[in-house]
């Protein structure tokens, strides 16, 4: 008997869960973006290997920045004054890479979109390709601090 209750409320469980899940997903698919990231600005003699870089950089930075629960959006450089009057987002994360391969350079500046404030910076280099790319990984727990701090959210 004990048997049927489990399964029912197993069941159940499903149902509910199936049920809220389209309507959670919907729900933070529609919130804004907290942050928006522009394309990396790149330069140097080896502008092939920075653009390669900066794409992988780019694509690394937004899945860490989504495990830090960080809404964010890739957006075109060129967009920005646009973006900037629709009020898209109330942070800006721009990115910088150069050098050669074996010599890049990051930076990356987390600024208020409306004002153009800078909150914080972090950087590497010189060093290797995989460097910069840790720079992706590092930064967004911390950029997600510094959002919290900033009011995120206002």
């Amino acid at each position: 008997m004990g048997r049927p209750f489990v399964v029912a409320f197993a069941s159940i469980g499903l149902t509910v869960a199936a049920a809220a899940g389209p309507l959670a997903a919907q729900r933070s698919s529609a919130q804004a973006p907290e942050v928006l990231v522009l394309a990396p600005e790149i330069e140097g003699p080896g502008d092939t290997a920075l653009a390669r870089l900066a794409q992988r950089f780019t694509a690394r930075l937004l899945q860490r920045l989504a495990e830090a629960r960080v809404r964010a959006m890739r957006a075109e450089r060129g967009m920005l004054d646009s973006l900037r009057g629709a009020k898209a987002a109330p942070f800006t994360l721009d990115a910088s890479l150069t050098g050669e391969p074996g010599r890049f350079s990051a930076e990356l500046r987390l600024l208020e979109l409306g004002s153009g404030d800078e909150l914080r910076t972090y950087m590497f280099g010189p060093g290797d390709a995989d460097g910069v790319l840790g720079l992706a990984d590092r930064a967004p727990p911390r950029i997600a601090a510094a959002l919290t701090e900033a009011g995120k959210g206002r």
